[in-house]
Order: structure tokens, then C-alpha cells, then sequence
């Protein structure tokens, strides 16, 4: 399962946090700064997505990330297509980010429609769905920064069709002012 020599995962692996255990299953998606793994919860049987980053050189921005997390958690987020942020902690020097299993992104889901583009009656939910997210972002005084279809994901595309979540709030940031002259967004969205 290792895709980066800082970070050895293996299926069936045990990452221990402070209120239970992680057992590895696969990884979900690798970026720059981190890699995403589909575990289980040791204790309550749950599959969970554990955001884990790769280098001690990004753990601020994991952390100013969590805060992120933590004030839109307080704001009761999940009730607002807002992916459910679990717990972090550092696991052999690498920091970890706890968050509920969602299915696929949007733009996998694109790709898996006939035709590969979405039809108004997928696109309306959706975009209902995003507006209600904004929203809350917006009353929460947050900027998600990179919002594209790869961090808007499905719950479920079979039981649960067309509900999504925004995820990776990596980007985010909560003052505008202090962010001129920063690139905030990647290129390829402008």
C-alpha cells in the first residue's frame, strides 16, 4: 500500500489514536501534502477516511486545517452538506486527520454517467446542495479557497444518490485581508 517512502501503510496496518484504533484497508488518494486512507474503526466497526500528512513540514497547515474543522464542528457543519470531521492525532510523527467515509467525487461520478456529463435533474440537487454549503461558510466567515468537483463528494451514489459534501478545507482560511497576494487556487480552476 506504500505510495511515499516517509510513509508506510499496509493493509491491515493498526494506527493507534487516543480513543480507539484505525485498521488500514486501501488508499483512497494521494496528494501533495498528504494520502487518504479507508480504515476501520477497531471499536465501533465504522469505515472512516484518515487524512495522514506526509512530511513534519505541513503539519502547521494540518493544524490550522483542524481549527478550521473544529469551528465549523461547533457550528454543527454536518448538517450543511459539510463532511463530519472525527478526531486528529500524530501517528509515528505524522499528523493525522480523522473524517467520516464518503463514496466518490464528483468528478468520478461524472465519468461513470452515460455520456460523461451530468443531466439538470443531477445537477439542480447538487447544486442546491453547494448553495447550502456556501452559505454556511459564508455565516461561518470561511473561505474554502478550492472548491472544484475532485472536494465535492457523493455520501453514496446507490443508496444515497446526489448528496454530496464539500471536503478539503486545506486551502481554507477565515480573513480575506491577510491572504492578498497569495495564490490560493490552483491554476487549472481560474
Amino acid at each position: 500500500m506504500s505510495q511515499n517512502s516517509e510513509l508506510e501503510i499496509s493493509v491491515g496496518d493498526l494506527i493507534p489514536s487516543p480513543t480507539t484504533q484505525y485498521q488500514a484497508q486501501t488508499i483512497l488518494g494521494n496528494g501533495v501534502y498528504g494520502v487518504v486512507i479507508q480504515c476501520r474503526n477497531v471499536t465501533t466497526d465504522e469505515t472512516v477516511a484518515l487524512k495522514m500528512i506526509k512530511s513534519m513540514e505541513n503539519i502547521d497547515c494540518a493544524k490550522e486545517e483542524e481549527v478550521t474543522l473544529q469551528t465549523m464542528k461547533a457550528l454543527h457543519s454536518d448538517r450543511f452538506n459539510i463532511v463530519r470531521f472525527i478526531e486528529s492525532f500524530t501517528y509515528k510523527g505524522h499528523y493525522c486527520l480523522v473524517f467520516e467515509h464518503l463514496d466518490m467525487d464528483l468528478q468520478k461520478f461524472k465519468q461513470i454517467s452515460p455520456g460523461q456529463h451530468l443531466q439538470l435533474k443531477q445537477i439542480r440537487p447538487i447544486l442546491q446542495q453547494l448553495a447550502t454549503s456556501l452559505e454556511f461558510l459564508n455565516s461561518a466567515g470561511i473561505i474554502h479557497a478550492d472548491l472544484k468537483p475532485d472536494n465535492i463528494m457523493l455520501v453514496d451514489h446507490v443508496r444515497k444518490p446526489l448528496k454530496v459534501k464539500v471536503i478539503d478545507f486545506g486551502l481554507a482560511f477565515d480573513d480575506p485581508e491577510e491572504q492578498i497576494g497569495d495564490l490560493l487556487q490552483p491554476l487549472w480552476y481560474r
